[in-house]
């Protein structure tokens, strides 16, 4: 289940405009900041030791954590919303979420920028649905089963085209290495999706989805390949983390040959749209909407 958390702040100090043009890293390190110690382990740099007895994920070096920074949006020049998403069940706590977005009231961000806390809430981003956020009530949550119910409903409509709109970089990997804007295939972007709809579902919700097992992947893989033509208006990016670049940003449109496998394509690109795909997606990078005509 995913757990969407946001919060409206008020600029005190600062240039608004120039956090907004890479703000993921940012809003990552004020998290940090605040995370409680005893959680920082399984939560913010989680160790497998703490979270599974391995026996599955031995080769796993570096579990992803459970948060996902969706890109910050501004409402006004002085107005600005900021999220974090959590996967599984930490997420329903709603004590930790309001701790981290009341801690970054209190961060200090570059260039002086200070923000003022003025509003929380939750919210489901498949029905739009908007509560305020209060210590200790229940949360509003989405689990894989609202977002297949979505996918099926979406399905039997008329699709003429999916249009994925990256709202931050993404860098996909094949091989170890980064895949550019000519290589890139439809298996790229599915694999990475359900590779980590598995690892997030396995760690943090505690159990195994079927089409994420081996054989379906490589059978899927195999299908979107041959299925799947991509119309990619795609450019590198400046972008690095750590050094690495290797980033790519724009848009992807998703031509599909028959409605066959529609249901199953708009299902994986949908949790792809909760979940960020790729690497680094804890900076905020990876993240995008989904435009259906």
């Amino acid at each position: 289940m995913i757990t969407s958390y946001w919060a409206t702040y008020s600029v005190v100090s600062g240039d608004l405009a120039k956090f907004i043009r890479n703000p993921g890293p940012m809003v990552r390190g004020a998290i940090g900041r605040v995370v409680p110690r005893e959680l920082y382990k399984v939560f913010f740099k989680p160790e497998r030791r703490f979270l599974t007895r391995g026996f599955m994920l031995r080769k796993l070096k570096h579990p992803p954590p459970p948060y996902i920074i969706p890109p910050p949006r501004a409402l006004a020049s002085s107005i600005v919303e900021i999220g974090v998403k959590i996967y599984g069940r930490i997420g329903i706590d709603t004590r930790l979420a309001s701790l981290i977005l009341r801690g970054l009231e209190k961060a200090e961000f570059p260039d002086n920028l200070k923000l003022r806390l003025e509003e929380m809430y939750m919210s489901n981003e498949l029905t739009n649905e908007r509560r305020a956020l209060k210590e200790g009530e229940k949360p509003i949550t989405v689990s894989i089963e609202d977002i297949e119910a979505w996918s099926r409903e979406a399905a039997a409509s008329n699709i003429e085209g999916i249009k994925l709109v990256f709202l931050t970089p993404f860098k996909l990997l094949r091989d170890g290495k980064p895949v550019g804007v000519e290589e890139l295939r439809p298996s790229d972007i599915f694999t990475h999706i359900i590779r980590r709809t598995f690892l997030l579902e396995y760690l943090y919700n505690g159990r195994i989805l079927s089409w994420t097992k081996p054989s379906y992947v490589q059978e899927f893989k195999e299908w979107a390949d041959e299925n799947i033509v991509l119309e990619k208006k795609l450019r590198g990016s400046n972008v690095k983390v750590k050094g690495s670049g290797g980033f790519l940003e724009g848009v992807v449109i998703v031509n599909i040959v028959g409605r066959g496998k529609l249901y199953e394509v708009l299902k994986h690109l949908k949790i792809g749209e909760m979940i960020g795909i790729g690497k680094n997606t804890t900076y905020g990078y990876g993240q995008y909407k989904i435009a259906i005509s």
